[in-house]
């Protein structure tokens, strides 16, 4: 799947702009930081709003 037709996104070796759910979800597994944590908590928490949004729409 390509994203643009400037080569970005065109092949696996280019990097996503965003994370995914699943991404800060792994993320969060390895942070030990207290305001790393909170922020990936966050972060979660946007991405299940978001869902709920979508969803009711």
């Amino acid at each position: 799947m390509t994203l643009n037709k400037k080569g970005r996104g065109q092949h696996k070796k280019y990097l996503p702009y965003v994370f995914t759910e699943q991404g800060i979800a792994m993320l969060s597994g390895l942070l030990k930081n207290e305001i790393a944590v909170k922020v990936s908590i966050n972060i979660m928490d946007a991405f299940v709003e978001m869902r709920k949004f979508l969803l009711s729409n």
